[in-house]
């Protein structure tokens, strides 16, 4: 019986993948860079954004001017998300440059370099089970400052799904 509770718990949980090491020293020589050019730093808080919600969503559309380069954030859950414009993106995968309207979903765990080569703009839509219009709060939950706040957070998320055994169902598990 735990055993098949265990095997449905772990076959719900989300993947996080972490990107290898290399890419994770790049992208942080790249926020070096960026926060050291002459034309100043601006993170994706300084852009113009808008907030919308729904039952359990919140939408968030940011507008992108020409010519910026930026670190997204390292988002904690996948989700959905729109890309408008003329974007390269640099990711774990390689880079690629996306025209006109693109949809794609965001991975949990995922953080790139996005350069506009025009005015532009991207929608992203997360679940916002408590309906909270709290954006500092939603950030919170939705974006890491870290990669080892994934761990973390997927070791307190583990913890809460097994709380419903008791020390001796843990014992069996264990053995």
């Amino acid at each position: 019986m735990i055993k098949q509770v265990l095997s449905l718990i772990f076959k719900k949980r989300e993947v996080i993948n972490i990107p290898n090491k290399d890419y994770r020293i790049a992208l942080l020589k790249m926020e070096r860079a960026i926060k050291n050019a002459p034309q100043g730093y601006m993170t994706t808080k300084d852009f113009k954004t808008e907030h919308t919600f729904a039952d359990g969503l919140y939408i968030r559309k940011t507008y992108v001017p020409k010519g910026c380069i930026f670190l997204t954030f390292i988002h904690k859950k996948s989700h959905p998300a729109v890309m408008v414009g003329d974007h390269t993106l640099i990711e774990p995968t390689g880079n690629r440059r996306i025209k006109g309207v693109h949809n794609f979903i965001t991975s949990a765990g995922t953080q790139r370099v996005c350069y506009a080569h025009e005015d532009s703009y991207c929608i992203t839509v997360h679940l916002n089970p408590d309906n909270k219009q709290d954006i500092d709060r939603i950030e919170d939950r939705i974006y890491a400052m870290h990669y080892s706040e994934l761990l973390d957070n997927k070791d307190r998320e583990l913890n809460e799904e097994l709380s419903f055994l008791n020390d001796e169902e843990v014992l069996l598990c264990q053995a």
